[in-house]
């Protein structure tokens, strides 16, 4: 599920498509809702950014994971989650995918979050103990080119397994990063943007327009109409 720039909710001859669309919007207004609220229950406990990571873990995206049904868009739906939590200590990245999130320290790219991919082999290893597999093109059961998301509940069938250790799984990585005085801006984007260029790449593609004066909104929209449009991605300047 990538962010939507158009969308067009009904076409001639195709009476259900509004009906769907209706009920995606729902569904990720769902999503954003529970993080949001996940993310407020976690401040205010304990009145700012904890840096234990199994304190965050233990309440991770679980929690919104959503069963199967007639208010979900459909078992094969399901999106990534790359959520990001600064103040002016530190940062925490929860990743669920292959989004990533990558920090410019001074010029250089540090990647806050790890790519999850189907290949890798804890990912691999999870998937096969919960009775999948993964082809020769990276896929989870021929289909999927990552290993955990939300939703997809086609690959969350296992009963006999808790939700972490299905074959996709929402359980996120979580990284704790001490700020530096270095630090001038973050990038959160979706595999559109990883698939074409690397962090560096792309850190050195929007410092450069930065030193220029352009906007953060500006520099997403260039980037989108640059590698393969399929840019959905976040730039955060320092403070």
């Amino acid at each position: 599920m990538e962010q939507v720039y158009h969308q067009i909710t009904k076409l001639e001859g195709f009476t259900p498509s509004y009906e769907w669309c209706q009920k995606l919007v729902r569904y990720m207004q769902i999503v954003t809702k529970m993080v949001r609220d996940f993310v407020r229950s976690i401040v205010s406990m304990y009145g700012s950014i904890v840096p234990e990571i199994d304190l965050i873990r233990k309440y991770n995206f679980q929690e919104v994971q959503l069963p199967g049904g007639l208010e979900t868009p459909g078992e094969d739906s399901g999106t990534t989650a790359c959520v990001c939590l600064m103040n002016k200590e530190r940062i925490v990245v929860a990743n669920a995918g292959d989004s990533r999130a990558v920090l410019c320290r001074g010029g250089t790219a540090i990647d806050l979050s790890i790519d999850h991919k189907p290949e890798d082999d804890v990912e691999k290893t999870r998937i096969v103990n919960a009775g999948g597999f993964v082809n020769e093109d990276g896929r989870v059961n021929g289909g999927l080119n990552l290993s955990r998301a939300f939703g997809d509940h086609s690959y969350k069938k296992n009963t006999e397994l808790p939700l972490r250790d299905q074959m996709i799984t929402a359980l996120p990585d979580v990284k704790v990063e001490e700020l530096q005085p270095s630090d001038e801006f973050l990038v959160v984007a979706c595999d559109g943007i990883w698939n074409s260029l690397n962090s560096q790449q792309v850190v050195d593609f929007v410092r450069e327009r930065l030193k220029r004066g352009k906007s953060c909104v500006d520099i997403s929209s260039e980037v989108s109409s640059s590698f393969l449009g399929r840019f959905s991605g976040i730039i955060s300047e320092k403070y």
